[in-house]
């Protein structure tokens, strides 16, 4: 079984412009920020690759790096090529089409296979190592966001769901809606703790990015 380092995995220690950068060290922190998402969306039962070696043999067989089955069945998986083509995404969901992934890449899909997937395969998510690499929700500077539930926006206290529609947007292609895998219409409060005195809570709601 090849498990030498692919020129993709030698890229992805570049990831942040540095001269050079060991892609150990990065695919390691991918890892680890991986497992910290999904456990912030709330996934019990994670198993993952333990080591680098048994991440890089994984890459280079294509086959998940970490696989949760609670609340639902999920699979990650690190490309072994810069861009993710369509022929990959539909042999990984060959024989469960409506099976939830996550691909982290180097350079994102083709434009081809995001068409692909935004028409037949809605449980497909997108990321690359440059921004996984770091857990942005643990910067100092980034406040807490959380989902509320159906009866936190009844307490709310509006009288319809339309008055949703002044709220500010959060897009789903912001990174934070990105880490917490958070859908248009969902409403979101923001409570900000760097700088203030007392914790004062703002509420987004998440919709797509204009003309998408």
């Amino acid at each position: 079984m090849n498990t030498e380092n692919s020129q993709t995995q030698v890229n992805i220690g570049r990831v942040h412009n540095t001269a050079y950068h060991d892609s150990a060290h990065i695919l390691l922190r991918t890892l680890t920020t991986i497992v910290q998402m999904l456990t912030d969306r709330g996934y019990t039962m994670i198993q993952s690759c333990q080591s680098i070696d048994e991440i890089r043999e994984h890459m280079s067989d294509f086959s998940h790096i970490i696989f949760a089955s609670e609340p639902k069945m999920i699979k990650v998986y690190f490309h072994n090529e810069d861009r993710v083509g369509v022929k990959q995404i539909r042999t990984w969901l060959e024989h469960a089409p409506n099976e939830k992934i996550i691909v982290i890449s180097l350079d994102g899909p083709t434009t081809f296979t995001k068409k692909e997937v935004e028409l037949n395969y809605p449980g497909v998510e997108f990321f690359l190592f440059k921004d996984l690499s770091v857990n942005v929700t643990k910067h100092k500077l980034v406040p807490q966001h959380t989902r509320l539930t159906p009866k936190e926006i009844s307490e709310l206290n509006y009288a319809t769901t339309d008055t949703f529609s002044h709220f500010p947007s959060l897009y789903t292609t912001d990174r934070i809606a990105q880490y917490y895998g958070y859908c248009k219409g969902d409403i979101i409060r923001i409570s900000r703790t760097a700088g203030v005195n007392e914790i004062t809570p703002y509420y987004r709601v998440v919709r797509s990015p204009p003309n998408v």
